[in-house]
């Protein structure tokens, strides 16, 4: 639910798992939030509810103000921790521009830096060829592995890797000097092949949200 106001209303968290950009995890948090929260709250508001929680969770906690946490959260509370930073990108989705800014400028305070929203980086277009298949010939290959890489999640043991900081797009061209094909990168699943002007986007959208490479492309300038 979009508001033009700096509340929010916070059945908005129900709606959570239609934004597939972020872990899975998050929206296991945002299902608890839906029900334990507040009608409205204020961002800097969401900002300490949403420490509260994940601080009782690190300290296991059974519950939160009189409600049990679920098995999923329990067991998902460390990568819980380290997946915040894309918890901005859900309330980017479901609530207006100007409570999502204000609501990022406490979170960074409390988390560190958050993944920058995908709307603030303009948006160019995307061809794609069939379902999973996109045509980057008019794309720069190092800015789109930076873009994909700056949005995929960590898993598994990839978590041990993980490092929240951002690639650039020089950093992305050294890369590619080297390889064209990606697994992983710093614990995050990529899975991408970029030897030629076809990406097959299959496995990143698989592991990093349905939709997501070609959306994330889609902001990549065009160079042609």
């Amino acid at each position: 639910m979009k508001t033009d106001i700096m509340l929010v209303d916070t059945s908005m968290f129900r709606d959570a798992r239609k934004v597939k950009c972020v872990p899975s995890e998050l929206h296991d948090l945002c299902d608890f939030l839906a029900e334990i929260m507040p009608n409205q709250v204020t961002p800097i508001g969401l900002v300490s509810f949403v420490t509260a929680v994940i601080e009782k969770l690190l300290g296991d906690k059974e519950e939160f103000n009189g409600k049990k946490f679920s098995w999923e959260l329990k067991n998902e509370k460390y990568r819980l921790a380290i997946y915040m930073n894309y918890f901005p990108l859900i309330v980017d989705e479901l609530a207006s521009a100007d409570f999502s800014k204000e609501f990022r400028k406490y979170f960074d305070i409390s988390f560190g830096e958050s993944l920058p929203p995908i709307e603030n980086e303009g948006e160019y277009d995307v061809m794609v060829i069939a379902r999973d298949v996109v045509d980057i010939s008019n794309k720069d290959k190092a800015e789109v592995l930076a873009a994909l890489y700056n949005r995929a999640h960590p898993r598994g043991v990839g978590i041990l890797d993980y490092n929240p900081s951002q690639m650039s797009i020089e950093e992305a061209r050294n890369l590619l000097k080297e390889n064209s094909y990606f697994d992983l990168i710093n614990g995050r699943v990529m899975k991408v092949n970029l030897s030629s002007n076809v990406l097959i986007t299959y496995a990143y959208n698989r592991e990093n949200g349905d939709g997501s490479a070609e959306r994330i492309i889609s902001h990549c300038r065009n160079i042609k």
